[in-house]
């Protein structure tokens, strides 16, 4: 059922969350195991004749449990150790595959599971290519959304830094 999906998916993130805190050779090994299979079918989808046929085809994302890789990604995304591991497997070069798709359900998909606090890591650039060269119409709405949460997460920032450095200002 879909509440029971949804509380398996919230369970997974909470364990996401340990193996990422965890740092230790059998949480890294299992993240990794984890990664590697999500890899695996996203190379298995871009590559194949017919994506209907894959375990993240468009039918079953909508209609199955496995749209929830996708939310594991992005709350992966959300720590240093976390996207370490997202580089180790190259995944946000895959989302940039998949978003060559012209998939509307993969693009949002893709731009509404990452992190985009952390101005070092690739989420952004990503961001930007999906704005640029994704569908026209169907995605414009959804586009601007994301956008314009994007801007509100990097103000929350912003404000943030601003009120440290007004604390730890130190007077003449």
């Amino acid at each position: 059922s879909n509440t029971q999906c949804r509380l398996l998916a919230r369970t997974a993130c909470y364990l996401f969350d340990f193996l990422v805190e965890a740092a230790s050779f059998e949480a890294d090994k299992i993240l990794d195991d984890f990664l590697k299979d999500f890899q695996d079918c996203i190379i298995s989808l871009i590559h194949s004749d017919s994506a209907h046929d894959c375990l993240l085809s468009p039918t079953r994302v909508a209609s199955t449990g496995c749209q929830y890789y996708f939310l594991f990604i992005g709350r992966l995304s959300k720590s240093a150790r976390g996207r370490e591991a997202l580089d180790q497997r190259s995944i946000l070069g895959h989302f940039t595959e998949l978003l060559g798709m012209r998939s509307d359900l993969y693009l949002k998909l893709v731009i509404s599971c990452l992190d985009y606090s952390s101005v070092e890591w690739g989420s952004r650039i990503l961001l930007a290519k999906a704005l640029k060269e994704g569908s026209e119409i169907a995605g414009k709405k959804f586009k601007i959304i994301k956008v314009l949460k994007c801007l509100n997460q990097c103000f929350a920032q912003l404000q943030f830094w601003k009120s440290v450095s007004s604390k730890t200002a130190i007077d003449p």
